[in-house]
Order: structure tokens, then sequence, then C-alpha cells
């Protein structure tokens, strides 16, 4: 996204447009030059962007094309009006966003996987030619269904911590790029100047908005996230080691 460092000043720009030509043989001058350099006639304002003829003042640096000023200060306040609808003021921006990431952190800690699930060390296994011949067997079963229930819950939370991961790396981004749009947008001087400017603007602005979709969808999935297959196999694996502890007696 461009920053639009070139609109220090439309007007400026809009100056820099102005040329002179002359009345008879059309040769180009500089604004400022009165009389034609190659056949003396008088030379008459011209605005390079339109190609319509300006009136000369006392002072050519002042000239501007009266059509594409109207033209600038129209386009520039359609694009406030387009800025204002979707992304509000400035200050409404910073603070959307703002919460957006407020609302991430809360979410993240509210549908996280309890402490309990992701702390889980397997048992050691004992040394089996120690263990009574009469409890082997049993013991050995019990072991291997811990040690199943133990390997499930893992891919489960690897897997939630992964998508947690995901949903925080993505959020930031979103939230990030609709910050850099906020701070373009806010910066503009309010005056564009030509087509091209105002596609950036334009871009811009659709940069923000799908910035904001996108973490508001991403916080909805986060909110819906289903974590029940985990704490479920928890529970299994819960009563798999209470069976193999009674095993050991």
């Amino acid at each position: 996204m461009s920053a639009l460092a070139n609109l220090q000043s439309g007007r400026t720009l809009l100056h820099a447009k102005v040329r002179a030509r002359c009345i008879a043989c059309r040769t180009e001058s500089a604004s400022d030059v009165m009389l034609c350099p190659r056949c003396a006639k008088m030379n008459e304002l011209y605005c390079g962007g339109c190609m319509r003829s300006v009136l000369r003042s006392t002072d050519a640096s002042e000239e501007v094309c009266a059509h594409c000023l109207q033209v600038a200060t129209s386009v520039g306040s359609s694009m406030c009006a387009q800025i204002l609808k979707v992304m509000g003021t400035p200050a409404a921006a910073a603070k959307e966003i703002a919460s957006l990431r407020t609302r991430f952190a809360s979410l993240a800690a509210q549908f996280s996987l309890p402490e309990r699930v992701i702390a889980f060390v397997p048992p050691v296994a004992p040394d089996w030619t120690r263990v009574a011949a009469s409890k082997r067997v049993m013991q050995r079963s019990r072991f291997d269904e811990v040690m199943v229930s133990h390997a499930q819950v893992r891919r489960e939370v690897e897997s939630a911590t992964r998508s947690t991961v995901n949903f925080e790396t993505r959020i930031e981004n979103a939230c990030s790029a609709a910050d850099a749009a906020r701070e373009v947008l806010t910066a503009w001087d309010g005056l564009l100047v030509d087509v091209r400017d105002q596609g950036r603007l334009e871009e811009t602005l659709v940069a923000y908005s799908d910035s904001i979709r996108s973490a508001k969808a991403l916080l909805e999935r986060l909110k819906e996230r289903d974590l029940s297959r985990a704490l479920d196999l928890d529970a299994a694996r819960t009563a798999a080691m209470s069976a193999y502890k009674i095993a050991q007696k």
C-alpha cells in the first residue's frame, strides 16, 4: 500500500501541469514565458492535464486549471465520503482495531485447552522383570491402554495448539494490515490529483475493509472451535490411568 507521499499539496501538483504554447506556431514554452522564442508571437497557457486553456494572471506560479481543480476537489470529496462510510473517523478506526486485538486475547484464553490436558506426562514403564508374574499381563495391558490414550490426546493437543498459533498469526496480520491502511487514509490531505492516486486510495480503503472483515471472521471461527474431542480423550486417558494404578496394587 502506498503512503501517497507525492500528495503533499494537491494544488502544487496542479500548478505543475500548466504549460505555455505559441498561438501561431504552437511551440511549447515554460509557463512564465510570455512570447514565443521562435516567432515572437504571444504565448497562451494551457493545462497539460486536460489540455484546456488557462487564463493568465499576474503571477504565473499561481495558475491553476479551474477544470482540473474542480475535478480534483470533486473526486477528493467523494473519496472522503467513502472513507468516512467505511472507516469512520481515524480515532474510531484505531479503537476498532485495538478492540479486535483485545477480543482475540479474551477469546484465546476462554476457548483454550485446560492446563491439565496440555501438561499431561505419560507414566514411565516399570521394569517388567520385577513385576510379579501373576500381575505382569494385566499391568502390561493397562499400561498399553494408558500409552494409547496418551498418544491420542497428544495428537489432539498438538493440533489444537497449531490451530491457536495459526489464529493468532492470521488475526495479528489482519489487524496490522488494517492499521497500515488506516495510517495511509488518515495521512491523506483530502485533495486527489489524478486517477492513479484515486486508485491507490480506493485500494487502500478496500484493504482496510477486507482486513477488518477477515479479523472478525477469524474471531467467530475461534468461538466455534471444537475442543470436545481432546477433552473426551482426556477423560478416557484419566480412566485408563486409574485402571493402571489399580492393576499395580
